[in-house]
């Protein structure tokens, strides 16, 4: 009667724990729950790095552009030997800036954007900065402006010219770029700098 009694009041299917299936669909749900927590991490995680890099490039990079537009605006001109890929400034706060009285600034991808004295080695102040190209506003007929006639800004900009008291600006391109673990960031920028002293002699009051 007991035994009866027992097999009536448990009955077969109605035994506690998971059965296999439900274990499975378990993991399964566990899994992609997981790997989806994982992904939106691994992505914060690379924005955050990628936000770091960009600052970090972004606040070199102006301190180094500030540093050249302050050496032009100050000089008292711009060498004829200045290239596409060299300026060379003479006067002004040259000697205070790279101890000279003419101070060069270009960039090679190995070693940055680089300052020094004329004949001498040079120091960075932007490691970042793969590659500059320089272009020179000249004024040859003497109205304190770049020769431009009818055509952009950006393209009256040209070779340095036969006679440095022609040359009333400089137009920079830097480009850089940096890789920090999974942070990258490439990026270009277009600066333009006058000569005072060059297009205040040549400005009628």
């Amino acid at each position: 009667m007991t035994k009866a009694l027992s097999r009536a009041v448990l009955p077969q299917g109605d035994r506690g724990g998971f059965t296999l299936a439900e274990l499975l669909v378990t993991i399964v749900i566990v899994s992609v729950v997981m790997t989806g927590a994982v992904s939106a991490f691994m992505s914060l995680e690379r924005a955050r790095e990628q936000q770091e890099v960009v600052r970090d490039v972004q606040t070199e990079v102006h301190s180094a552009v500030e540093q050249i537009v302050r050496l032009l605006r100050n000089a008292d001109s711009v060498a004829t030997t200045s290239t596409t890929s060299r300026l060379e400034v003479v006067g002004g706060i040259a000697g205070t800036t790279c101890g000279a009285s003419v101070c060069w600034v270009e960039a090679t991808p190995s070693e940055g954007l680089k300052i020094g004295p004329q004949g001498g080695p040079g120091r960075v102040i932007a490691g970042s900065v793969t590659a500059v190209d320089f272009r020179y506003g000249l004024d040859q007929d003497g109205d304190g402006k770049v020769d431009c006639g009818t055509k952009p800004t950006t393209e009256c900009f040209g070779a340095a010219g036969a006679r440095a008291e022609d040359i009333l600006g400089v137009l920079m391109r830097l480009h850089f770029g940096a890789e920090r673990g999974r942070g990258r960031f490439a990026d270009t920028i277009v600066v333009h700098a006058a000569l005072r002293s060059r297009v205040l002699e040549r400005i009628s009051f």
